[in-house]
C-alpha cells in the first residue's frame, strides 16, 4: 500500500507539473470547477491551507485571470470566488490530463489494494459528521515507515463498539456486512502492518495504516491479492 500511495503521489505530481501550476493552485481550480462558487475561507479549509496561504493563492489566480472575487450581496465581509471562462478552461484542460495520468496508475493496484482505501475513505463519509471534513493525510512518523490516516469528525462511537469493531461480522449500520474493517486490518497486516481506530479530540474518529519501510515480499503480495485467503467465521 505505501509503495501505491507513493507511486499515486508521483504521478499526480508529473501530471501537474507541465501546467505551470502548483499543487495549491490546481487543488483551489479543481474544487471550483466541480464544486462551484465558494467562499474564500471554505476554500482554505477543503484544500487544507491556512487564511494566508489561501489569500495569496487566490491573489495568485486573480492576477493570472483565472478566478475573480464577488462580493456577497447580504454580507459585505464575505467574499465568494469563481472561475472565469479563463479559468474554467484552463483546469479543464489540466485536470483532463490529471485524470487520465490517475486512471492510468491506477490500473496498477491490487484489488485489494483498492478495497481497503476506499472502504477506510467510505467509512468516514458515512460517519454521519460533515463531508467536508473527510481528511486523508500521509505522514512519515519517526518510528519509520508511512502512516496514512483516514479522519472524520461524525458522533464517534462507544467503547463496546470500539472493543468489537474488527470483530467479523460485528456492524452498527442497518445494512452493513461487518466485513469491511475486519477485512481491512487482514489485508495491512498481511503487509506486515498495523491499522488502528482512535477517537479524535473535538469529535471524530482517525482510522490509521501504519505500513513498514521494507519490501512487501511475494507472499505478502500474493496473499492481500485476493479476498479469498481470508477466513472469517461467525461466533
Amino acid at each position: 500500500m505505501m509503495k501505491a500511495y507513493r507511486t499515486l503521489e508521483r504521478y499526480a505530481r508529473c501530471s501537474i507539473e507541465p501546467s505551470g501550476l502548483g499543487s495549491s493552485d490546481f487543488a483551489i481550480l479543481e474544487l471550483l470547477l466541480h464544486r462551484g462558487q465558494q467562499p474564500v475561507n471554505a476554500i482554505g479549509r477543503r484544500v487544507d491551507l491556512t487564511s494566508g496561504a489561501i489569500t495569496s493563492a487566490v491573489d495568485r489566480l486573480e492576477a493570472q485571470g483565472l478566478v475573480v472575487r464577488t462580493a456577497d450581496a447580504e454580507d459585505r465581509r464575505t467574499r465568494f470566488v469563481s472561475l472565469t471562462p479563463k479559468g474554467t478552461a484552463r483546469i479543464r484542460e489540466v485536470f483532463g490530463a490529471h485524470k487520465q495520468a490517475m486512471d492510468g496508475v491506477t490500473t496498477g493496484l491490487t484489488k485489494a489494494e483498492r478495497e481497503t482505501l476506499i472502504n477506510l475513505i467510505k467509512n468516514a463519509y458515512e460517519a454521519e459528521g460533515p463531508k467536508e471534513q473527510v481528511r486523508l493525510v500521509v505522514e512519515a512518523p519517526e518510528e519509520g515507515g508511512c502512516r496514512i490516516s483516514v479522519l472524520d469528525r461524525g458522533p464517534g462511537v462507544s467503547d463496546e463498539v470500539m472493543e468489537s469493531v474488527f470483530v467479523p461480522f460485528f456492524t452498527t449500520k442497518p445494512t452493513g456486512s461487518g466485513l469491511g474493517l475486519a477485512l481491512s486490518r487482514e489485508i495491512v497486516e498481511l503487509h506486515q502492518g498495523r491499522l488502528g481506530l482512535a477517537r479524535r479530540d473535538g469529535g471524530g474518529m482517525s482510522v490509521s495504516v501504519w505500513l513498514p519501510d521494507a519490501d512487501r515480499t511475494p507472499a505478502a503480495r500474493a496473499l492481500a491479492a485476493s479476498r479469498a485467503r481470508l477466513t472469517l467465521t461467525r461466533s
